[in-house]
């Protein structure tokens, strides 16, 4: 019982670090020595984009964005 006990606090351990990577995630830096910012280009907008999202459409030859539910072009 004290083997198993241990291996589920280990996997709560392993849980909360991964809670603790994913919030440093969602906080972008860009640096400033590259000096542009260059998001992912695709032929198609993305299948399940998230509000928040950014892109450049190859094809239409329009950065487009996901906002409130819906893919738009960025003026």
């Amino acid at each position: 019982m004290d083997e198993i006990k241990q291996q589920l606090l280990n996997i709560i351990s392993k849980i909360k670090d991964l809670e603790a990577a994913f919030t440093r995630i969602k906080i972008l830096v860009f640096p400033t020595n590259l000096g542009r910012f260059a998001p992912p280009k695709y032929t198609t907008d993305p299948a399940s984009p998230n509000d928040g999202d950014i892109w450049y459409n190859l094809t239409t030859d329009k950065f487009r964005g996901r906002a409130n539910g819906t893919s738009v072009d960025l003026h």
